[in-house]
């Protein structure tokens, strides 16, 4: 590993301690004040997140939910990939807690 990449893992203490403040982040915009994110791990989606609940998102649009994962992971610092995913009647916002998928070749 050189000085300029990151981790590519984080220790559990350190992760409960940085979601926090990265949902923080997230509210400190007025459209998405209304999250009470309980974030928890979903192991058939693989995420780390929390479910959004529809009182939550109404008037929210797919890219602006998309956002939310984006600053969740941003807020962690760690070069996971953010996650917004319907699953079931469910939307399940946070992140995969490992690299899951790759940048396309250029």
């Amino acid at each position: 590993m050189t000085s300029e990449s990151k981790p590519v893992s984080i220790s559990l203490t350190d992760l409960s301690n940085r979601i926090p403040e990265a949902v923080k982040s997230v509210k400190a915009n007025a459209k998405f004040a209304a999250l009470k994110p309980d974030a928890r791990f979903f192991p058939d989606p693989g995420i780390i997140g929390f479910i959004l609940s529809e009182e939550e998102i109404k008037g929210l649009d797919l890219t602006e939910g998309r956002q939310v994962a984006r600053t969740i992971v941003g807020g962690i610092g760690y070069p996971y990939d953010p996650a917004f995913v319907f699953w079931g009647k469910y939307i399940v916002c946070g992140f995969f807690p490992y690299r899951r998928f790759q940048d396309p070749p250029r």
